[in-house]
């Protein structure tokens, strides 16, 4: 089997988090890399300039700052819907994951304590790329059956215009 590409943006990582995401996909059918910025609007920033990332990781630290609410796990109003955006969280802050969520998160995965590498990461990351290309392609494919019936509906009234107008003369 190929290992398929996968282009990762890494939000606020820590050196841990690298090197725990490196090790977690290093060894699955997926070959990744993965670049870094310092905040979500960066990653919308590299978005817009580049052709494109696999999926945004926002690595969630828990220390810095203290008390952080689920606002900076949520996606800006003007995320792109075809990225999928996951969040990489301690198990204390999965609550507000869940909430970020609900708000337009992808998806979020909690890190485990003393553990080197988190052995279900890819398959979160090939299943959440996977229900955001459906949401993509199945939102596209409702826009082109909106756009079709919306010209078969004006094709129809011009017509019976047509033929009002045929019968008033």
């Amino acid at each position: 089997m190929r290992r398929q590409d996968v282009v990762v943006l890494l939000v606020d990582a820590r050196l841990g988090d690298r090197e725990l995401v490196r090790r977690s996909l290093a060894e699955g059918l997926l070959r990744f890399s993965f670049r870094q910025v310092g905040s979500l609007s960066e990653a919308l920033d590299e978005i817009s300039a580049t052709d494109g990332f696999s999926v945004v990781m926002v690595c969630d630290d828990r220390g810095e700052p203290a008390g952080r609410d689920a606002g900076h796990l949520m996606p800006p109003d003007d995320w792109p819907q075809e990225v999928p955006l996951l969040a990489l969280v301690d198990p204390d802050a999965e609550e507000e994951a869940a909430i970020a969520v609900r708000a337009g998160l992808d998806d979020y995965i909690v890190r485990q304590p003393g553990r080197t590498g988190l052995p279900r990461m890819e398959v979160a990351v090939s299943a959440t790329i996977e229900r955001v290309l459906e949401r993509v392609w199945s939102s596209s494919s409702a826009r082109r059956e909106r756009s079709r019936l919306a010209e078969s509906l004006a094709e129809g009234l011009a017509n019976d215009l047509g033929n009002i107008l045929t019968a008033a003369t």
